[in-house]
């Protein structure tokens, strides 16, 4: 006579318990591949900031430097042609000469164009009282170039901005998304399925929002 032995299939796992282990699963996943990339964007982002304000700053030092050496250059042109203007009233030209050859060469382009605007003798020009005397304005190379580099550290430090914001908008929706991580590590614990269920649909719609949050921002590159 032939023995049946029973044979042990083990414990049955509840086909919908199985779903939701699934859906688990693949929400976790999602979410921490999301969440990675925005951490990634982030410190991306973070770099791109940095660089900005280090250029920004480099450039506002240089324009400083240079704009010391363009009121300098300034300062003696402009002591030259007050000497100049003495002279002329004294009606000295060989004083007048002697302080027109110290002139820079911008200062000598500047007085030029000042000097045909006025009579050959200064001292016959009409004067309206109180008048400011329209002296030449020089533009030495200093001080254009100090003016480029401050218009170009203010375009740099503005793009931190941009590079600081963009960084700080992918670190919020990182943050978003360990909501769902943290809905999800917690669903297993829980014993009733509706209950599971009920967190897991919350947590796929916050991780739907924070996904198109993140997705639609700009995304940096090396």
């Amino acid at each position: 006579m032939t023995e049946t032995v029973p044979s042990d299939t083990g414990p049955q796992t509840d086909p919908k318990e199985a779903r939701i282990e699934i859906a688990t699963a693949a929400l976790l996943s999602l979410a921490g591949l999301i969440s990675a990339w925005a951490s990634y964007q982030a410190s991306l982002w973070g770099g791109q900031q940095a660089d900005h304000y280090a250029d920004a700053n480099a450039m506002t030092t240089e324009a400083t430097r240079l704009s010391v050496i363009d009121g300098q250059a300034i300062a003696t042109d402009t002591l030259m042609f007050l000497e100049w203007l003495e002279a002329a009233a004294d009606g000295d030209e060989r004083r007048m000469t002697f302080f027109q050859l110290r002139f820079s060469p911008e200062m000598q382009i500047s007085f030029n164009h000042w000097r045909a605007r006025v009579p050959a003798d200064p001292r016959d020009a009409k004067i309206n009282p109180g008048a400011p005397i329209l002296a030449p304005r020089p533009l030495h190379p200093e001080g254009v170039e100090a003016r480029r580099l401050q218009a170009e550290a203010a375009r740099k430090f503005a793009q931190g901005d941009v590079a600081n914001g963009n960084s700080d908008r992918f670190v919020a929706g990182a943050t978003v998304l360990s909501i769902v991580l943290f809905i999800g590590g917690i669903s297993p614990l829980l014993k009733d399925n509706r209950v599971r269920i009920g967190l897991l649909a919350l947590a796929a719609l916050i991780g739907a929002g924070a996904s198109i949050f993140i997705f639609s921002l700009p995304a940096a590159s090396l």
